[in-house]
């Protein structure tokens, strides 16, 4: 991760880039019932930029922006739960070892104002997008002459945030 700030006396810039990668140095099935559907993970990785910027309207108020791309990688319990494909129980659970990272970008613009020496507000509304989030699907097939289903955690699901902040700091 690497970050810079830039400062003038009517803006403050901050510039970042993250750079993430993940290996999962695994091997799994494609098919959890298939013995012989091995697939060997593929590395993964993604620049992020962020940047934030902060103007100042008077000594006692500011206006502030930041957007991001984030990265956060999967909890190793979905990429190698039951990896030794045991079926024998009522309703398998497979990890995937080649799940994807979660992804977001994020945005935010807000004010803060100073109104006496124990009195700030600030007000921030944000959005998020995020895709990439852990669900699962469920498979019911047939089997050596019986239904075998089973379920593996995939990436599926997405998700958008919208929010707004109110802070009052006020010391006594």
């Amino acid at each position: 991760y690497i970050q810079d700030k830039i400062e003038f006396p009517f803006l403050v810039i901050n510039v970042g880039l993250r750079y993430d990668y993940l290996n999962a140095n695994a091997e799994f099935r494609d098919n959890p019932l298939n013995p012989t559907s091995i697939i060997k993970v593929k590395s993964r990785s993604q620049f992020s930029p962020r940047v934030g910027i902060a103007h100042p309207i008077s000594d006692r108020t500011k206006l502030h922006f930041a957007y991001g791309h984030f990265f956060q990688n999967p909890e190793f319990q979905f990429l190698f739960e039951n990896k030794q494909y045991d079926v024998n129980v009522r309703e398998p659970l497979f990890g995937q070892a080649d799940l994807d990272a979660q992804r977001t970008i994020a945005y935010e613009v807000g004010v803060s104002h100073q109104f006496s020496d124990r009195i700030a507000m600030s007000l921030t509304a944000y959005y998020k997008d995020v895709t990439g989030l852990i669900g699962t699907r469920y498979f019911f097939p047939f089997v050596d002459g019986r239904y075998t289903g089973y379920t593996v955690y995939v990436n599926e699901d997405y998700a958008n945030m919208k929010g707004f902040e109110i802070n009052i700091d006020i010391r006594p």
